[in-house]
Order: structure tokens, then C-alpha cells, then sequence
């Protein structure tokens, strides 16, 4: 069952970093880590992720003092399934590219 299990995360974090860029962490974890576009505060894009119905945390929540990184956090094992994942992903991967009016800062 570890061994099934331990599959499945490295299946899901192999299609998150197939659909999303600047990923980072260990692809054997259920969680990695994104760094956002410039124009994009975690906290803002964890709302605009929030409005469309995907559910991630950002850095600040995981930061120690105030100096948190413009990145989000995204859980692999979170959905049921693999489709649903990915679906989220490509979600996420729209947010990423969207062109806001004025940059976030």
C-alpha cells in the first residue's frame, strides 16, 4: 500500500509540473511549491484560485515573520482523483498567465 501510494504522489507531481511552471520541492512530497509571475501577490492569487473554485494555500501562511516569497503552496494528493488534478492545474496554469490591469505589488 506505501509503495501504491508512494506511485501516486510521484504520477501527480510529475502532471503538475507537466502543466504548471516554476515549480519547486521534493517530487516524492504530496505538496509543491509555485512561484507566481510578478504580478501576482500570493494572496491575491490564492483568491482569484478561491473564486474559480480551486483551493491552495499561499506562502504567507507557512512564512515566519513577514517576508514571505511570492509563491503558492498546491497539494497533489488533495483531489480524488488524477483528473480532477489536473484539471485544477490547468486552472491554476490559467491564473498564472492571466494578464492583470496593473501589477500586483
Amino acid at each position: 500500500i506505501t509503495a501504491q501510494k508512494r506511485a501516486e504522489v510521484q504520477l501527480r507531481n510529475r502532471a503538475a509540473r507537466r502543466i504548471l511552471s516554476r515549480v519547486s520541492g521534493d517530487p516524492r512530497s504530496p505538496h509543491l511549491w509555485v512561484e507566481l509571475p510578478k504580478r501576482w501577490t500570493s494572496e491575491a492569487f490564492v483568491e482569484e484560485a478561491r473564486r474559480r473554485r480551486v483551493r491552495i494555500a499561499g506562502a504567507s501562511s507557512f512564512a515566519v515573520g513577514e517576508d514571505a516569497p511570492r509563491a503558492i503552496r498546491v497539494s497533489v494528493g488533495a483531489p480524488a482523483t488524477i483528473a480532477g488534478l489536473e484539471q485544477a492545474l490547468h486552472v491554476l496554469a490559467g491564473i498564472s498567465e492571466q494578464r492583470r490591469e496593473e501589477p500586483v505589488v
